[in-house]
C-alpha cells in the first residue's frame, strides 16, 4: 500500500544521511494515513523517545488522540506541541485554536483566554484569517463567560471584519453578537 511504500522511501533516506528521528515520526504519518493508529503512535513514540519535543511527533500523537475522541490526550499532546512550536506574536496556528477549542469544551475558559489572547489584544487582524474567524468564536465564548467584556468585544470586532455574506460557519455568531451587546449595556441590540 501507499503507507508500505512511504515507509521504504524513508528507510532509502535514512540510508542517504537523513535525520532519522524526524523520518522515524515520517513514517508514523504514513502509518496513520495508511489507517494503522497502533503502529503510528508506536513511531511517534519512539521518535519522542529519542527527541521529545518534536513538533512533527507531537501533532501525530494529538491526532490520534482526537481521531479516538481522547479530549483529555488530546489537551496533553496539544499542549506539549504547543510548547515546543510556541506561536509567533499575532499568528495563530491550527494548534492554538485546537487547543483553545479543546479547553473551551473542558470547561476552562482562563486557559482559552491565556492560549488566544496574544492573537485578539489590538485592532490587527489575527493571521491567517481562516484560523481568526475559528478562533474568535471560542475566545468570544470564553471572555463573555469570564466577564472580560473588552476581551470579547476585541474578537468581537475581529469576527465582524472576517464574516461576509459568503462566509460558511455553523459558529453562533448570531448567539455570540446578542451576548455580547447585553454585556456591554446594549440591551436593545441584543
Amino acid at each position: 500500500g501507499v503507507g508500505d511504500g512511504a515507509a521504504r522511501s524513508f528507510d532509502k533516506a535514512i540510508e542517504l544521511g537523513g535525520d532519522p528521528v524526524w523520518l522515524g515520526a515520517a513514517t508514523g504519518v504514513a502509518f496513520a494515513l495508511q489507517g494503522r493508529p497502533q503502529a503510528a503512535a508506536e513511531a511517534y513514540d519512539a521518535a519522542l523517545g529519542k527527541r521529545p519535543d518534536l513538533p512533527l511527533a507531537l501533532r501525530g500523537r494529538y491526532r490520534l488522540a482526537m481521531a479516538k475522541g481522547d479530549v483529555a490526550a488530546a489537551l496533553d499532546w496539544a499542549e506539549r506541541l504547543a510548547a515546543a512550536a510556541p506561536a509567533e506574536e499575532v499568528e495563530l496556528t491550527p494548534v492554538d485554536v485546537d487547543l483553545a477549542e479543546l479547553y473551551l469544551r473542558a470547561g476552562r475558559p482562563d486557559d482559552v483566554i491565556a492560549q488566544l489572547s496574544h492573537a485578539f489584544d489590538g485592532d490587527r487582524t489575527p493571521r491567517p484569517e481562516p484560523l481568526a474567524l475559528r478562533a474568535a468564536a471560542p475566545m468570544i465564548q470564553a471572555a463573555q463567560a469570564a466577564g472580560l467584556v473588552r476581551q470579547a468585544g476585541l474578537a468581537m470586532l475581529v469576527a465582524e471584519r472576517l464574516l461576509t455574506a459568503e462566509t460558511r460557519t455553523d459558529l453562533p455568531w448570531p448567539v455570540l453578537r446578542a451576548r455580547q451587546a447585553r454585556l456591554e449595556g446594549r440591551p436593545e441590540q441584543a
